[in-house]
């Protein structure tokens, strides 16, 4: 089968869900895919793309995994946590994120990369003022685009179909299975 690695924070983990194994943005990946694929989960709750903050992925298990998993395809997810007031840095998150680009694109296995808009914070959330929602819309997915351009990969957009739907969401940043 061709592997997918699905790498990211939360979101991609499918935190808040009844049951991430059957629900997450991966399980559900790997239903409409199909048997030809193996859809892995390598979302860590907190983590950021940025190397220094308060939780980077750079350290992980699941950075450790996803890397060894010989992916031929990988789709990442990252923003939510790296918009938080205390671990943002703009210069950082644009080079780190191409650097992990970087770093899958130059596993063996020549993998695919798309990175993908982090979805829309709603208020009031389980976070209180952790996320601000207009950070997010107006200075995150800006800089996620940029990113996606520089390093030639595709960008998918998670964000526009959750636009004025909080409904779709379990906390106000997490999708539900709907979501």
């Amino acid at each position: 089968p061709i592997t997918v690695a699905c790498v990211g924070d939360s979101i991609k983990a499918g935190y808040a869900l009844t049951n991430a194994g059957t629900q997450s943005y991966p399980a559900q990946l790997q239903t409409l895919l199909g048997s030809a694929y193996s859809v892995q989960n390598y979302g860590n709750s907190g983590t950021t793309v940025e190397k220094v903050s308060d939780d980077t992925y750079w350290y992980s298990w699941a950075y450790n995994s996803a890397t060894n998993s010989s992916p031929n395809i990988v789709v990442m997810m990252f923003g939510a946590n790296d918009s938080k007031s205390w671990n943002w840095n703009a210069a950082n998150f644009n080079s780190d994120y191409r650097a992990l680009i970087s770093l899958f694109q130059s596993l063996p296995t020549h993998p695919k990369v798309f990175i993908c808009y982090t979805p829309p914070i709603y208020l009031p959330n389980a976070f209180g003022t952790t996320f601000d929602p207009v950070f997010v819309e107006n200075t995150v997915e800006p800089a996620i685009a940029a990113i996606a351009t520089q390093a030639g990969v595709q960008l998918i957009d998670n964000d526009t179909p959750l636009i004025d739907n909080p409904g779709l969401f379990t906390d106000g940043v997490h999708p539900n299975v709907t979501g």
